[in-house]
């Protein structure tokens, strides 16, 4: 590395991928800059020197560890200095990912590109701009899990569901607590007087659907939870997209300690736990879970008050394939959904929540909930945290059970 570097009017560009040095090459030839600092994975460094032997422009050649650990990546950083709001540009060739809940949407597909972003973050950037054969697109990162890793080593928080449950205590207890919320959760923050100190969400119907109503109502001091493949749809304040996996199976759950990667828990209070896991909260105390679902059981396929179809494998197979064949062509696939006229009884904490006929809601899958609640006290245990649920009447049996009142 140069021990000189001019910082006036730079350009910042990162190669990464295994694509990137042919559209780097394109984006030279389009934009011919007069002061560009290339961050180049050693796996292209001597590609990128033949490209830059072809120019006649000056450029500075970093060569950069591709692991967000390694200790080198101070020693660049203080070197680059990065000034604030500055924009890097990754040439990068996404693919378009299908929206599933909205007919014909698509929007773009870069969450293989996490890791490129969680590098070029520690380096110091915010602003990062996606290059490729169809255009540029902007991005905003002010915040990624790494920094958040035991922030609140040994302190107590609590994960706040959205349960009717919430109006049989004294809110106003939280308020001097670290919680974390979700959804619209932001319905109770006039009457409580106070807002979460954390949000969260991971309902890809919910997120697709209403992403401008959340963004319109979570107040923009709090930092925001989100999986990462859904930055482009979200445009906020205090964002901190986080690297999920959708695809984990009924009846085997994963549960994460780590910045590196989330898991699917059938439930947004799942992946909060996770989260104020890898803040290093402990005890992590529930409320407002009342898992308990009061909706149509016939409309729903329940087979009790609390359980789905999905614990009957015949049937649950059944369904599934006649959704298939009833599927439309360039229709999204969606599930059974449920909205305000399906419940039979309050299902949240404020009658806001469901209002409306045209909003829609996924069913809740309790036992695969209940699954992978029992792998995440599993995995806690074993590290020494505690999770209890001081929610009034909760049907989650998974935690053990205390008092609210006795917290204060």
């Amino acid at each position: 590395m140069e021990k000189q570097i001019n910082k006036m009017g730079m350009q910042f560009v990162a190669v990464l991928n295994h694509e990137s040095p042919a559209l780097y090459q394109r984006w030279l030839r389009d934009n011919l800059p007069t002061n560009l600092i290339t961050l180049v994975s050693p796996k292209h460094e001597r590609t990128i020197q033949e490209i830059h032997s072809g120019t006649n422009l000056t450029i500075t050649t970093i060569v950069v560890p591709t692991r967000p650990t390694d200790p080198r990546i101070e020693e660049i950083k203080a070197e680059l200095g990065i000034p604030p709001d500055t924009t890097i540009t990754l040439p990068a060739f996404f693919k378009e990912d299908p929206a599933k809940f909205i007919e014909r949407g698509t929007f773009p597909k870069i969450q293989d590109d996490y890791n490129g972003f969680r590098l070029l973050w520690h380096f110091g950037f915010r602003h990062f701009e996606t290059y490729n054969f169809q255009g540029t697109r902007a991005y905003h990162v002010p915040h990624l899990l790494d920094e958040f890793v035991d922030i609140h080593k040994n302190q107590r928080a609590f994960i706040v569901g959205n349960g009717p449950s919430l109006n049989q205590i004294d809110m106003s207890k939280l308020a001097s607590e670290i919680t974390y919320g979700s959804n619209r959760s932001y319905l109770g923050y006039d009457k409580w007087q106070y807002h979460f100190t954390y949000w969260g969400i991971v309902d890809r119907l919910q997120i697709e659907h209403y992403q401008f109503e959340y963004e319109d109502n979570v107040p923009v001091e709090i930092v925001k939870f989100f999986p990462f493949q859904y930055l482009p749809l979200f445009n906020f304040d205090n964002a901190c997209p986080v690297p999920h996996k959708f695809g984990t199976k009924p009846g085997q759950p994963q549960f994460s300690l780590s910045p590196d990667m989330l898991y699917l828990g059938w439930s947004v209070s799942f992946f909060l736990i996770q989260i104020a896991a890898i803040m290093g909260c402990n005890p992590i105390i529930l409320v407002g879970m009342d898992h308990n679902y009061s909706l149509d059981q016939r409309k729903m396929g329940m087979i009790d008050g609390n359980r789905w179809y999905d614990r009957n494998t015949f049937t649950r197979k059944l369904i599934n394939r006649m959704q298939r064949l009833n599927q439309k062509p360039n229709k999204p696939h969606t599930p059974q959904m449920w909205k305000a006229s399906d419940a039979s009884g309050a299902t949240h904490f404020d009658e806001r929540y469901t209002q409306g006929e045209d909003k829609l809601f996924v069913p809740p899958r309790p036992v695969y909930a209940e699954q992978a609640y029992a792998h995440a006290r599993k995995v806690t245990e074993t590290h020494g945290i505690q999770i209890l649920n001081a929610t009034p009447g909760s049907k989650l049996t998974e935690f053990e059970p205390v008092d609210f009142n006795s917290l204060f």
